[in-house]
């Protein structure tokens, strides 16, 4: 019962629904729906790690949804498990400020984590895979020396090694080792990867120096200013996941931050200034056709694609790929996709050589030197897609 539903779809019952601020106007849709079309939304929300959301906003309509018992109760089972999950998250989260605490760092908090705690109307209610967070470089040795206290163990990934997820403001991955750990990934920055190094201009220490201060499991965090928060998700969701993955929650993300407050004008004036105005007026544009958050539909007006650029875009994304998951980031496509979301021609231009011939300093954080027999080789994959 997974996909797409013509239906719902087309009346924006699906995913709107998600949008606390848009329960209440789907009231009389959601009363006719008979008990298969309940059971489908149950489906798709859990596909997208999103029921505990669904359940959230539909619960205090239940009883007057006829047709709704035993979704409801499938959807408040979801919910219950998602909040021990939840419960179990934020105990090992204090764990580990602990631990960095100890260690003089007080790290900045992103993605999921710091939005489960800020925009979601309960932390269950915003899955997540991983808890991210940002050090400084002089910190980064102790953060990881703190996690192996925590007896959390450093993964090597040969394909992406610590040289060069340095080198490209990347991650080092704590896998855990004991019952109730989780994933946490040390990020040398918040804006990293090949893309942005070449093709944009974000100024990171601007970042760092607007970031505040929150209480998340009982220790003061940092956390980044809103409109840098919804730059970031976006950026990560469209070049990171090249919209794949969880896009739709990522997207969910979005309008949770837009509801929140935002100033639309210095997200725009950011966005140009760093060279990434398409990429961030794309996913505004399909976060809004997809969501209908009112809080949406003047910036994505504003900074999404038109004429050539938005054709040209939707041939790889739309919104209804976005809710089928088709997976963009597996398919030799994203490199011409990843061409097509950069402001300027000549940032395309640009980002094509030196994906193909690449720096001497890449090429020696990737593979160790920057012989010709690496360069060859390197532009012999980039090439044929395989990179």
């Amino acid at each position: 019962m997974s996909g797409t539903n013509p239906n719902h779809v087309t009346t924006g019952l699906w995913p709107g629904i998600l949008l606390p601020e848009r329960a209440a106007e789907y009231a009389p849709q959601l009363a006719a729906l008979p008990a298969d079309d309940w059971d489908w939304l149950v489906a798709e929300s859990q596909r997208h790690s999103l029921a505990p959301l669904l359940y959230t906003n539909i619960q205090h309509a239940a009883g007057h949804l006829p047709a709704a018992g035993h979704a409801i109760l499938q959807l408040r089972a979801i919910y219950r498990h998602a909040t021990l999950v939840a419960m179990q998250r934020e105990a090992e989260l204090r764990r580990v400020l602990d631990a960095m605490a100890s260690n003089g760092i007080r790290p900045t908090l992103f993605k999921g984590a710091a939005l489960a705690y800020s925009v979601y109307p309960t932390p269950a209610c915003r899955s997540m895979g991983d808890v991210d967070l940002w050090v400084t470089h002089t910190e980064m040795s102790a953060a990881v020396a703190a996690l192996e206290q925590l007896e959390y163990r450093v993964r090597e990934n040969p394909q992406r090694p610590h040289a060069l997820t340095q080198y490209t403001d990347g991650e080092i991955q704590m896998m855990p080792t004991r019952s109730g750990q989780g994933l946490v990934e040390l990020h040398w920055g918040v804006f990293p990867g090949e893309w942005l190094a070449r093709s944009a201009t974000i100024d990171r220490a601007a970042v760092r120096q607007r970031l505040r201060t929150a209480v998340v499991a009982a220790h003061e965090v940092s956390v980044m200013a809103p409109e840098d928060a919804l730059i970031q998700v976006a950026v990560h969701v469209a070049i990171g996941h090249q919209m794949s993955q969880s896009a739709l929650r990522s997207l969910v993300d979005i309008a949770l931050l837009a509801e929140d407050g935002l100033d639309w004008d210095v997200v725009a004036n950011r966005c140009q200034e760093w060279r990434v105005a398409a990429v961030v007026g794309m996913v505004l544009s399909i976060a809004y056709e997809l969501l209908g958050s009112t809080a949406l539909e003047a910036p994505a007006a504003r900074l999404g694609p038109s004429g050539l650029r938005q054709r040209v875009l939707r041939h790889y994304v739309t919104p209804e790929a976005v809710l089928a998951q088709l997976q963009l980031s597996s398919t030799t496509s994203r490199f011409a996709y990843l061409l097509c979301l950069t402001d300027r021609p000549s940032d395309s231009l640009k980002l094509f050589a030196r994906s193909v011939w690449p720096e001497s300093e890449w090429l020696h954080a990737r593979y160790g030197s920057a012989r010709l027999s690496d360069r060859m080789g390197h532009a012999v994959n980039a090439l044929l897609g395989r990179i």
